[in-house]
């Protein structure tokens, strides 16, 4: 899917925003892709054990003309909890040229555990003050993203959405998270994204049951 062409700026909080995630969120397709089995092979062979594939995935729509709202440097384990060993697989959906706002990850980071964090704009409301972090020599890499790349990173990896800077392209992507089964998981990560729409709400329209409420058919360490 080729970035969406807009005809002005269009930012969280718009009346028009919330209608257009909530579709996203109820897209089946959406949900099905963080199951694909080149990932979950992968992630099976990284936690030794079956995967749990995290149902509260995220459909990132960012807006051109709306930088300020650009997701700020951040660590995903101040918002998943549970296990530190989640990893996160963040995939755009087409090409994603640095201008378009790819993620980039600050390299080497990840080592130095969990860092303070202050009021942010942007997804999560939350952020991290890097320019210590990178006075220690520690520094961001980023790129051009084409149709079928996925960056998959651990829960401590410090990393940030890069601006849009273009006029009329919405850069869509996806982030869904993986863990072992038996490793700790917070009952938020099984919730929808926004929790806005119950489960059954998002799963009306959809063709099949596979992916629905999978998660309960194993024993989970809820914490």
């Amino acid at each position: 899917m080729d970035a969406i062409r807009t005809g002005g700026p269009f930012m969280e909080g718009d009346d028009g925003y919330w209608p257009v995630l909530d579709e996203f969120q109820s897209l089946e397709a959406f949900h099905a892709f963080a199951h694909h089995p080149a990932i979950l092979d992968v992630c099976d062979k990284l936690f030794g054990e079956k995967t749990l594939v995290h149902p509260r995935n995220i459909g990132r729509i960012m807006f051109p003309e709306n930088t300020k709202y650009t997701t700020p440097a951040h660590q995903d384990f101040i918002h998943i909890r549970g296990t530190e060993e989640t990893y996160t697989g963040w995939i755009p959906l087409g090409p994603c040229p640095e201008e378009l706002g790819g993620l980039s990850v600050l390299s080497g980071a990840h080592r130095r555990g969990i860092y303070p964090v202050k009021p942010a704009l942007g997804a999560g409301g939350r952020g991290i003050d890097t320019a210590p972090i990178e006075a220690e020599d520690f520094y961001w890499v980023a790129g051009d993203y084409e149709i079928g790349d996925a960056l998959f990173f651990h829960s401590h990896a410090v990393h940030k959405g890069m601006p849009n800077q273009t006029s009329d392209r919405i850069r869509l992507s996806v982030d869904y998270r993986y863990q072992g089964h038996s490793k700790p998981v917070t009952d938020g990560s099984l919730l929808p994204h926004f929790n806005r729409m119950a489960w059954d709400e998002i799963y009306k329209d959809w063709a099949s049951t596979k992916y629905q409420y999978y998660w309960n058919a194993f024993d989970l360490n809820r914490v």
